[in-house]
C-alpha cells in the first residue's frame, strides 16, 4: 500500500496508507481496495489541502517523500 503525507492549509499533517488517491474537482479521496470494491478511507475538500507527498522506497531500503503536484491531478 502507498503511504501518503497530506499537509492541510491549517498547518496540520496527516500520514496514511491508501491504495490510490482519486482527485475530484472539489475533493481528494484516499481509497483502499477490498474484495467488494474500492472504499474511501479518508477524504478532504481540495481547497483545504496545501500539499501531498508520496513515499517511495529505494532498492537499498531507504525511502523519500516525492511531491504530488495537485495541479496535475483531477
Amino acid at each position: 500500500m502507498t503511504v501518503y503525507r497530506i499537509r492541510l492549509t491549517d498547518g496540520t499533517t496527516h500520514t496514511l496508507n491508501a491504495s490510490r488517491m482519486v482527485a475530484g474537482h472539489e475533493e481528494l479521496l484516499f481509497q483502499s481496495s477490498r474484495t467488494d470494491g474500492w472504499h474511501t478511507t479518508q477524504s478532504w475538500q481540495r481547497h483545504r489541502v496545501e500539499a501531498v507527498r508520496r513515499r517511495i522506497t529505494e532498492v537499498n531500503g531507504s525511502w523519500q517523500w516525492i511531491p504530488v503536484r495537485l495541479d496535475d491531478i483531477g
